[in-house]
């Protein structure tokens, strides 16, 4: 039945369920929503190691720039490249599961307007060429890995058939 206070809403997110909900509850809900994480991401980077990307791609520069144009969540991009791996091993550091931060200790001085965290995704593109009808075809596949394990073993199959050091996009 109806009380004082209490009004008819949708509450959650799934399927319409409609319940009595007093305002405490109503104020529960948008506390919970609050709560819920946004990230302003960038997935597809590409390092100093790819072919026509500046030398100040790196970590260090990509945290800089990421905290002033408020992007909070930026893709490592190549990290099958040796060199570029051995990079992000050096200065990225767990944060949440699947996600990284850059070291303290390797913060670059100078004002952003941001001071949030921004964390990093171990990510890669590779490019696969085929044959169709007498057409080469292009398909450029963005993966994902939630740790250096997972990358490791990733690095390890690709470089089976491929050169990995040749460029941050392999082929």
């Amino acid at each position: 039945g109806w009380h004082a206070g209490t009004s008819v809403r949708r509450i959650g997110t799934g399927s319409p369920r409609w319940r009595e909900a007093s305002p405490a509850h109503v104020r529960r809900e948008l506390l919970w929503q609050d709560r819920r994480v946004r990230y302003y991401a960038d997935l597809h980077i590409h390092s100093k190691y790819s072919r026509a990307c500046s030398r100040d791609c790196d970590i260090e520069h990509l945290t800089w720039w990421a905290r002033r144009k408020g992007i909070t969540l930026v893709g490592t991009g190549d990290f099958t490249h040796p060199a570029w791996f051995a990079h992000l091993r050096e200065v990225l550091e767990p944060a949440e599961p699947g996600l990284f931060r850059l070291r303290p200790d390797h913060e670059l001085g100078g004002s952003t307007t941001s001071t949030g965290d921004v964390r990093f995704m171990l990510s890669v593109e590779i490019s696969t060429i085929y044959k169709y009808a007498e057409r080469t075809r292009k398909v450029h596949h963005l993966c994902y890995v939630p740790d250096f394990a997972a990358a490791e073993e990733f690095n390890r199959r690709l470089g089976r058939i491929g050169n990995l050091g040749s460029d941050g996009r392999p082929i």
